[in-house]
């Protein structure tokens, strides 16, 4: 249920799953004169967002999303597969020796379908 304007662009990702906001400007054709000011980076959202062929819907699946519960998920990941889980970004609990992430329940089984190993629900 990730927002699709990028969806066939190839931006980077942020570590919290999402595009970083001067990417999705750019890629929309809004120039940027400067950005991480509160002021300038409200600006630049709301220039974004008014650009959005169907606003309402945009914003009605962000409050889904919220709304959904998160889940902490565990990779089913051998030493030796090990690289698998930190690619997908899982991180590594020393203390607990698993590998875990979490994620929304409502975006779990997108997320279970992209990976080539098994998880689990913690």
């Amino acid at each position: 249920m990730q927002c699709g304007i990028l969806a066939e662009a190839n931006h980077s990702i942020n570590s919290h799953g999402g595009y970083k906001l001067t990417d999705l400007a750019l890629w929309l054709g809004i120039g940027i004169s400067t950005v991480h000011r509160a002021g300038d980076d409200v600006r630049l959202l709301v220039e974004c967002l008014n650009r959005h062929q169907n606003l309402p819907q945009l914003i009605n699946d962000a409050i889904i999303l919220a709304q959904s519960p998160m889940l902490e998920i565990e990779a089913l990941v051998s030493y030796e597969d090990r690289h698998k889980a930190s690619k997908a970004k899982f991180a590594w609990d020393g203390d607990r020796k698993i590998w875990y992430k979490s994620i929304r329940k409502s975006l779990l089984d997108d997320f279970i379908q992209s990976l080539d190993f098994d998880v689990s629900v913690v």
